[in-house]
């Protein structure tokens, strides 16, 4: 798949876009502990929204070519990314992707360590990996899809 270049948004896709990452984000807890009942509720009430907006991506994505959007994930660095892939949407729509694997490899690497990425995506996990070995450290990242690599 040859990379598309993004084409800028109208301001009702923006708007429409918008309210539905809005809506999103307040259906997401930071609570460690959601009772079993709380899971489904909010599950169930992220379906619709969800939905439309992969929609709206997928449509505007075919006729268009992708978007481009600028994020700031929670750990501070900032990504260009092209939903509707994954986990680019994802982190565009929350500011972190896998948050038990972000948590485990910001406790888990120092200074000087090495690590490897392998299937980077846009390179979140390099990213927050770089920031953790620091300038004496190493950071291998892979990624194997072209249009991808292009954004890593």
């Amino acid at each position: 798949m040859a990379d598309q270049s993004a084409r800028p948004m109208n301001a009702l896709t923006r708007v429409v876009l918008g309210a539905l990452r809005t809506v999103l984000r307040s259906l997401q807890t930071d609570r460690a502990s959601v009772s079993r009942a709380e899971q489904i509720a909010r599950t169930i009430a992220m379906v619709p929204p969800f939905g439309l907006l992969l929609i709206i991506l997928r449509t505007r994505a075919r006729l268009y070519g992708p978007i481009d959007v600028l994020v700031t994930a929670s750990t501070g660095d900032r990504f260009r990314c092209r939903p509707p892939d994954f986990i680019q949407m994802y982190l565009w729509l929350f500011g972190m992707w896998e948050p038990d694997l972000t948590a485990f490899i910001a406790e888990r690497l120092s200074d000087g360590d090495g690590f490897v990425d392998v299937g980077a995506n846009i390179g979140y996990f390099s990213a927050l990996a770089a920031r953790r070995v620091g300038p004496s450290g190493r950071v291998l990242a892979i990624e194997a899809s072209p249009a991808v690599f292009a954004l890593l």
